[in-house]
């Protein structure tokens, strides 16, 4: 579920790809995917962020977004 890519040194996010739906929107997706207990406004400021998306973007049916399911530090060993 998800695939995990670096997102700084000693960071990585979990990201799953996802193709907008007509009448989707940030708040929808993030529902879609969140947990109970989840902040979905963090998730959805981890969507802007990766996707490169402006604050009052538009989804476009058919284009391809990543969620971001998680993000985590790696400790040291």
């Amino acid at each position: 579920m998800g695939t995990t890519v670096p997102k700084s040194m000693g960071s990585y996010q979990v990201q799953e790809e996802y193709c907008v739906k007509p009448g989707d929107t940030l708040w929808s997706i993030a529902s879609s995917y969140a947990n109970e207990g989840d902040d979905l406004r963090l998730m959805i400021h981890r969507m802007v962020e990766v996707n490169g998306l402006k604050d009052n973007c538009t989804l476009k049916p058919g284009e391809t977004i990543y969620v971001v399911l998680e993000e985590r530090e790696l400790r040291p060993n």
